[in-house]
């Protein structure tokens, strides 16, 4: 289950924090082996490449005696899908409304050979309900205080902290034609009305909350009405990155919740036997969703 495929239960068992998993953890005996991870969530349906659903495979278990292993569902069951909101005094949004032509707006802030592909994916699973935003023609942040706010807003760049010359100071988040997003231009007097838009930050780090710094884009995108913010808390590679962009953007299209659309991210890459899933975090409104067409 990590790179070096030992121990994997101490990442995804007998050392982990019970709260965290779903069933009772097997006891890590002294001088025994480490408990094994069960590896029914790699089976598949029939002949066919499509993952058991985690239902599927817990109905046809085969450890049903948790005490025997580590199951991967453990982690990835319903206390992975928590409703985590910002503002104690922020009422839950009404349901998104249905997704339409280009109600699925990105940005492309960076370049890459996996990023590139990203419009093209988009294109591909979702059609004519993805828009890219030029920027320019298209001023870009004017256009999320009016009747073309997306439904789903898709920005993908570098998120950047250090100084660089020629460069804003402090936290930004680069867009197309050298500019920058910054935490402090997303603050306007007026907040958004429906719909409340979900946001993806597809940059590394790009949804980390700092302490001793309020000014950070999770709390901005908050303050002004995002009805979620979802992305990686730490570096991801591009291949990461292009996924959660193509993949979460397809589900909310078809009319997943954010809870939904981010357990099954996460889901689909442990399914790969890539755990990084982790890193990847859900701000705002678990149920919060666009009606199906």
């Amino acid at each position: 289950m990590c790179a070096t495929r030992a121990r994997p239960a101490a990442v995804f068992g007998a050392t982990a924090l019970p709260y965290i998993y779903d069933f009772e953890l097997p006891r890590d005996i002294f001088g025994a082996p480490t408990p094994p991870v069960c590896k029914g969530f790699q089976r598949k349906k029939g002949n066919t490449e499509e993952p058991l659903s985690c239902a599927e495979c817990l109905s046809n278990c085969l450890h049903p005696k948790k005490s025997e292993i580590v199951c991967v569902y453990g982690f990835w069951g319903l206390r992975h899908r928590v409703e985590q909101l910002i503002l104690d005094n922020q009422e839950a949004p009404k349901p998104l409304r249905s997704m339409g032509a280009g109600d699925l707006a990105f940005t492309m802030g960076l370049s890459g050979r996996y990023v590139d592909e990203i419009p093209g994916k988009l294109k591909e699973r979702i059609g004519e309900t993805a828009r890219q935003i030029a920027d320019p023609p298209e001023d870009f942040l004017p256009t999320l205080w009016t009747s073309r706010r997306p439904t789903v807003l898709l920005l993908v760049g570098h998120y950047r902290t250090g100084n660089i010359v020629n460069e804003p100071v402090g936290p930004r988040l680069t867009l197309a034609d050298n500019r920058f997003l910054q935490p402090e231009d997303i603050l306007r007097p007026d907040n958004w009305d429906d719909p409340h838009s979900i946001v993806l930050l597809a940059a590394c780090s790009g949804i980390v909350i700092d302490i001793a710094n309020s000014n950070n884009f999770v709390n901005n995108f908050s303050s002004v009405g995002a009805g979620a913010v979802i992305g990686p808390e730490a570096i991801i590679y591009e291949g990461a990155a292009r996924r959660f962009a193509v993949d979460v953007s397809a589900a909310l299209v078809d009319g997943k919740t954010v809870g939904e659309a981010i357990l099954a991210f996460r889901r689909g890459l442990l399914q790969d036997l890539n755990p990084l899933g982790l890193m990847f975090t859900a701000y705002g409104f678990a149920d919060l969703h666009a009606p199906k067409h």
